[in-house]
């Protein structure tokens, strides 16, 4: 008697997955904290086609097996499992050209047609094996789904295209080899695709797919200079978002990035602070924002958005201003996290306008032993 051990990485104590060729037949036995849950084959009518020795951690996947011509997929992945987990294990199978025809499922494993129920039952009663983790009843396979999402994992475009012709959801379809196509640059048909998708279903997932590629065709029109046609793009996203209600602040924040690249802040600015209102917690629109203000001047409102946004530039703007506390306190927090020359130095210019000689000139010489000071590396001479 031979074992063939199938498992998961090192872990072999209580889920061990066993394939016993056992004098008349195989049995494919599940050894949970010594309870013993079986499948059984007749060996005149079952054969190992795959194990995952040759194949490891296809998804879970711990053996093929063929009964009566009939392929069956013996994998112990937990439910619920994302169908396209499901799909990427059934991609290699169909490539060797492995068909699966039907679904049964079990608590904690799913088999592929491997006996029907009543079989099931009568052979795990006869060997006395609690019924807990019997079969329910097969599903009808659908083809059409299956090289659908087959083809999705695999990029194929012809397994989609076969899908759609066997009658799949045209919508998923659609949006899936739109996907396909975005994948190898084919833009245009790419966009065309997913807006018939939208046509027949406008799903939150084909919305999402379609603006993703609308923002990366504005950012090929941008990095050429062709700013006006990026911007009918980076508009048309925000449209489809607002009209499907979706979240709007990354097309709001892109549209205002797309202003500042051009110099138009002040146009930049009302699409930044709408972004920001949606998140007000998220610190990159926070800071973009503040950075347009200090680009236009406006210094104060930029501190009072991000007072630690730019310590020089910052406390320069406020300084100019005649907020002499103000740039001061920029200057002074930045101090608390990086006693850095330039800073120091500009923090003793600061405090010389302001007539405060005395306080400016312990800075200057602060500023001087720093850069003085000899730089020290860590001695990277190798032990012995």
């Amino acid at each position: 008697m031979k074992d063939y051990y199938l498992r998961t990485g090192q872990q072999v104590d209580a889920n061990r997955w066993v394939v016993r060729a056992c004098g008349a037949g195989y049995e494919v036995m599940r050894l949970p904290g010594g309870h013993r849950e079986f499948l059984t084959f007749d060996t005149s009518r079952a054969d190992i086609l795959l194990r995952a020795g040759r194949h490891p951690n296809i998804c879970g996947l711990r053996a093929v097996v063929r009964v009566d011509g009939v392929p069956c997929l013996i994998t112990d992945f937990p439910e619920p499992r994302e169908p396209r987990e499901v799909a990427a294990g059934l991609a290699h199978l169909f490539d060797r050209g492995i068909f699966p025809t039907a679904q049964s499922r079990l608590r904690r494993v799913v088999v592929l047609d491997v006996v029907p129920e009543e079989e099931s039952r009568r052979r795990w009663d006869a060997m006395g094996v609690a019924p807990t983790m019997i079969p329910s009843k097969a599903e009808p396979w659908d083809e059409a789904v299956f090289k659908g999402n087959v083809g999705v994992v695999l990029r194929r475009e012809d397994l989609v295209r076969e899908s759609l012709e066997l009658g799949a959801d045209r919508a998923i379809g659609l949006n899936n080899l739109a996907t396909i196509l975005e994948g190898r640059g084919q833009l245009r048909e790419a966009k065309e695709l997913y807006e018939e998708a939208i046509g027949i279903r406008p799903h939150p997932e084909f919305v999402r797919n379609l603006t993703c590629l609308l923002n990366g065709m504005s950012l090929l029109q941008s990095a050429k200079g062709e700013y006006e046609s990026a911007l009918l793009l980076r508009r048309k996203c925000l449209d489809l978002e607002r009209r499907h209600g979706l979240p709007v602040g990354a097309s709001l924040n892109n549209l205002g990035l797309l202003f500042a690249a051009q110099g138009r802040f002040e146009e930049a600015i009302p699409f930044c602070r709408e972004a920001m209102a949606e998140n007000p917690k998220m610190e990159s629109r926070i800071e973009t924002t503040a950075s347009l203000l200090l680009h236009l001047g406006r210094a104060k409102e930029a501190f009072d958005l991000r007072p630690s946004l730019h310590p020089e530039a910052l406390g320069a703007a406020l300084a100019e201003e005649g907020d002499y506390e103000k740039a001061a306190d920029v200057y002074t927090n930045a101090l608390r996290e990086n006693e850095s020359p330039r800073l120091l130095h500009a923090l003793a210019l600061l405090f010389r306008r302001a007539g405060r000689d005395d306080d400016a000139r312990p800075l200057l010489e602060r500023a001087l032993e720093i850069k003085r000071s000899p730089i020290v590396t860590p001695d990277h001479t190798p032990s012995k």
